[in-house]
């Protein structure tokens, strides 16, 4: 965040006007679809034993919910990183990573929060 201050206070010290839109992706993590993150991370050149090995832990995977004595039924994951995993953070990164190129604009990620500056 030192790198967006930085962008901030040198267009004012110039006396440039800064728009600045911040997005929040609510329930981000749960919403990155595991082929398009697959071909995001191979399309950065992660190959070989890691890509299978992340291949693995991105498909067929499956939720059931317990509360109290009743289980619900298992269904299979389409979307979504594991939260609370450390893989979670790391494979969120590559689903955003072009958003600045896209965008044309300076912008800045941490997490799942973007701010683009104008």
């Amino acid at each position: 965040m030192a790198l967006y201050r930085n962008e901030l206070t040198t267009r004012l010290d110039e006396g440039k006007e800064v728009e600045v839109c911040y997005l929040d992706f609510s329930k981000a993590f749960d919403s990155v679809f595991h082929r398009l993150i697959l071909a995001k991370i191979d399309a950065l050149w992660i190959r070989g034993n890691i890509y299978k090995w992340l291949t693995a832990f991105m498909t067929n995977r499956t939720v059931q919910v317990r509360v109290e004595e009743v289980n619900s039924p298992v269904e299979t994951v389409a979307s979504g990183v594991p939260q609370g995993s450390v893989l979670g953070s790391l494979l969120f990164l590559p689903y955003i990573n072009d958003l600045p190129e896209r965008l044309g604009s300076p912008s800045y990620m941490f997490a799942d929060v973007v701010k683009v500056v104008r």
